[in-house]
């Protein structure tokens, strides 16, 4: 009679752990049917080990309940972060497509003042070349060095030593200086 009562007992608390409607039941508010059955149950019961097995289920049945919605509440609060952390990687990988065109955009401006630049030089180096050398170098001796230096790499080898011996020895140390740090391309054969 005990181990029956006791199977009952199990039987009814299977059924309750069992039944999806009880978890369904319990996040909306309504009664489960095992809740409605508890009363039964309830009465069934005749033992203190009995009474004191149904609490410590019921307990247990509380703690997974509250777990559960615990996790919940994490799980969408991680869908919100998830969101909004997709938000800023779209937003920093626009900056960065916006950045590389404007750094693109730099480059071409750069590029083609440079380009424009080396042309005046060039120009200008062909202009000094066919001039007397005593009056290119008077003109070049009162010019930047820098400025000077790129226009006579840009010249022949024989206009350009044809300026130089007529500068000073000075200047010509600070040119031939700078000359050997020109990178090969702009030195003219």
């Amino acid at each position: 009679m005990k181990g029956q009562r006791i199977i009952r007992i199990v039987s009814a608390v299977l059924l309750f752990f069992r039944s999806p409607v009880c978890l369904l039941h319990s996040a909306t508010g309504e009664k489960s049917i095992p809740e409605q059955n508890e009363a039964a149950i309830e009465t069934r019961i005749e033992s203190v080990e009995e009474r004191r097995i149904v609490a410590s289920i019921r307990k247990e049945r509380s703690n997974i309940l509250q777990q559960n919605e615990e996790l919940e509440k994490k799980r969408i609060a991680l869908k919100t972060l998830e969101g909004e952390v997709d938000k800023k990687l779209d937003q920093l990988k626009k900056l960065r497509l916006e950045l590389r065109n404007y750094l693109a955009s730099k480059e071409k401006i750069i590029s083609t003042d440079e380009k424009a630049r080396l042309q005046r030089i060039k120009n200008l180096s062909k202009i000094y070349e066919k001039m007397d050398p005593i009056q290119a170098a008077a003109v070049l001796a009162a010019l930047d060095d820098d400025i000077t230096m790129s226009l006579l790499a840009q010249m022949r080898k024989k206009s350009a030593a044809a300026i130089m011996d007529i500068l000073t020895q000075e200047k010509n140390a600070r040119l031939t200086t700078e000359y050997t740090a020109l990178p090969n391309k702009k030195q003219k054969h």
